[in-house]
């Protein structure tokens, strides 16, 4: 079998074989910080935020709560970051970043930057471009319908 993925007829699933090919390019760069691309992604969102809710991050990375909640399980049990339950409703888990998920995001930025320069040197400027500006733009039109 050739290297060359199969030509699918299903727009997501498309999709999700671009995906596959992108997530692989930066867990390979930081394997050696011991995370991976989704969990680099939640970490800097949370950091970036400050304080945010499990329904805040789930809105806006367009995440099914049951799989963002065992990503943010996992990266507690890590130690890379915390939560502190509503005041007010007891079912709220408010996220924050720990120290030690600081430090892991800071010593992981240079190999995150070079998977963002490897994925550009491989597809093109260009096409990494046109890729973000239409995903984006396809994510914003979708998640109105939901």
């Amino acid at each position: 079998m050739s290297d060359t993925p199969i030509r699918l007829l299903c727009h997501c699933g498309t999709l999700r074989q671009a995906v596959r090919a992108i997530t692989k390019v930066y867990d390979a760069k930081l394997s050696r910080h011991g995370i991976k691309i989704t969990q680099f992604t939640i970490l800097s969102v949370v950091k970036e935020r400050g304080r945010v809710t499990t329904g805040e991050l789930a809105k806006g990375l367009l995440m099914d709560s049951t799989t963002l909640s065992r990503t943010l399980a996992t990266l507690k049990r890590a130690g890379l970051v915390d939560c502190e339950v509503g005041a007010e409703d007891l079912r709220e888990r408010y996220w924050r970043v720990t120290r030690l998920g600081s430090s892991t995001l800071n010593k992981s930025q240079k190999d995150w930057q070079d998977a963002q320069e490897e994925l550009r040197m491989a597809a093109g400027m260009q096409n990494v471009r046109d890729i973000d500006a239409r995903a984006y733009d396809v994510a914003s039109r979708l998640a109105s319908l939901s």
